[in-house]
């Protein structure tokens, strides 16, 4: 069995990688890099939003929470 040559399709064209000029073998391994670079920053970026939600919520709740009566506040003296 054959292993397949790896293609790149430019311009609705297919060509092998290997027969690329150097310089375009080149950029193309960097537009992968850059592109797996995007991807993880991406996944970064949506945990960093979910951490940012979950302080924001942590606030308000501080502050609700503080500004409730606590159950000795709340009952009258002398009961």
């Amino acid at each position: 069995m054959t292993e397949a040559t790896p293609t790149v399709v430019i311009d609705n064209k297919e060509y092998a990688i290997d027969a690329l000029p150097e310089s375009a073998q080149v950029n193309l391994g960097r537009v992968q890099q850059l592109r797996q670079e995007i991807a993880e920053l991406q996944m970064v970026l949506e945990e960093r939003q979910l951490v940012l939600q979950a302080r924001q919520n942590a606030v308000v709740r501080a502050v609700q929470d503080a500004e409730q009566p606590s159950a000795e506040e709340a009952e009258p003296e002398g009961t």
